[in-house]
This record gives structure tokens, sequence and C-alpha cells, in this order.
């Protein structure tokens, strides 16, 4: 049993330190938060299952955004989400991404994308939910600058 333990510490060492691992073919990348820009702090939830969120945005298209204009094809949206107002308690992603003229005219062209908290890809595409709640927002983000 005295053997046992030794084992059992380094294994929880090792978990503790363990990150998320995102898929590879999510909207994102694993290292959003210091490759995209973050909008402001973390705040509290309208419309979302988790009462709190924190938004990064790719670095290029901040200014645009920042300035009111359309985002750039490509832009992606990254929407941590979490239980707890200091945004310390993560809950998943949901991630949004400019798409080409004519993708979803009617939903400003986003492609929605749902990323649960083991990094897997719940469900993609045209979300007619996430559309739904973003149709009145300026460009369809709404996101504080």
């Amino acid at each position: 049993m005295k053997r046992t333990w030794p084992l059992l510490s380094l294994l929880a060492v090792g978990l503790i330190g363990c990150e998320v691992e995102v898929d590879p073919n999510a909207f994102f990348k694993q290292d959003y938060t210091t490759s995209m820009t973050k909008l402001g702090e973390c705040q509290p939830s309208q419309t979302h299952s988790d009462p709190y969120y924190l938004v990064h945005i790719t670095s290029t298209s901040a200014d645009a955004f920042k300035a009111g204009m359309d985002v750039p094809v490509g832009t992606v949206l990254v929407k941590s989400q979490y239980g707890d107002a200091e945004c310390t308690d993560f809950s998943r992603w949901t991630a949004m991404k400019k798409r080409e003229a004519g993708f979803d005219p009617a939903n400003f062209d986003w492609e929605w994308q749902n990323v649960d908290g083991a990094g897997e890809i719940a469900e993609e595409g045209k979300l007619a939910y996430c559309a739904s709640c973003h149709k009145p927002c300026p460009n369809g983000i709404c996101t504080p600058k």
C-alpha cells in the first residue's frame, strides 16, 4: 500500500497539469488565447447556457471589428464559456467563422461551431439557433467592442 501513494501522487500531478487538446478541425487553434485578440474581460452572458464568457477574435480583424466595420472572410470569434464570474470554471467553446458571400446571406455568412469541454467538435454548420440570436446584432456579432 505504501508504494502506491507515490505513483498516485505523480499521476495526480500529471493530470492537474494537463490542458485540453482542441480538435485540429476547430475554427481556432490551441493557442488562441495568445494568437488572437481578446475583446474585453469576463462578462455575463444573456443568452448562452453558461453564465459568463470571454471572447477572442482573429487579430488581423480586431481593428475593423472595433471600428464597427465588416470583418473579412476568414475572421474567427471564439467564445470561451465559464460557470463563474472570474472565468476560471471553464465549460466549452462556441466559435463563429466568416465565410464567403453567399454562404448564408440571411445570417451575415457566418458558420458556427460548438466545441465541448474535452476539445471535440460537438456540432458545426449553419446552426439556426445561433444565427437567430445573432441576427439583430450589427454584422451578426453581438460581442461588446
